[in-house]
């Protein structure tokens, strides 16, 4: 999880260093190219899978996410919960565009919602 939170910082301090936007994809191997998105790709992007077998990352955004000039984001924000095949708990962050907020938490699957975690209250 914190490689993707790092990801997506490298990600919008580079486009606020340049003064460019970019796009980023979240699949489920981690930031990638974006799909639908005329900018150019993001340089926080990165496979975790493939040094991580078992690890599953999944979200309910269904855009690219966009990254302004200012390093705001001006694409999709959501959900996104990571787990691991052999763990049961799944952490989870959701992310508030514009200002590109990050809270992270634990992944309820009863009511399909990231929670704040007892340890971060």
């Amino acid at each position: 999880m914190q490689s993707l939170f790092h990801s997506l910082e490298v990600s919008r301090a580079g486009a606020a260093a340049k003064g460019r936007a970019c796009a980023m994809a979240l699949t489920e191997s981690g930031w990638a190219e974006p799909l639908n998105s005329v900018s150019p790709t993001c340089s926080g992007i990165n496979d975790l899978t493939a040094g991580a077998p078992g690890l599953r990352i999944t979200t309910n955004m269904t855009r690219d996410v966009e990254i302004g000039s200012t390093g705001l984001l001006s694409g999709a924000g959501g959900t996104v919960v990571v787990g691991h095949r052999d763990l049961t708990m799944e952490r989870c962050f959701v992310i508030a565009p514009p200002l590109g907020t990050v809270r992270p938490g634990v992944y309820d699957n009863d009511e399909k919602r990231c929670v704040k975690h007892e340890k971060d209250k």
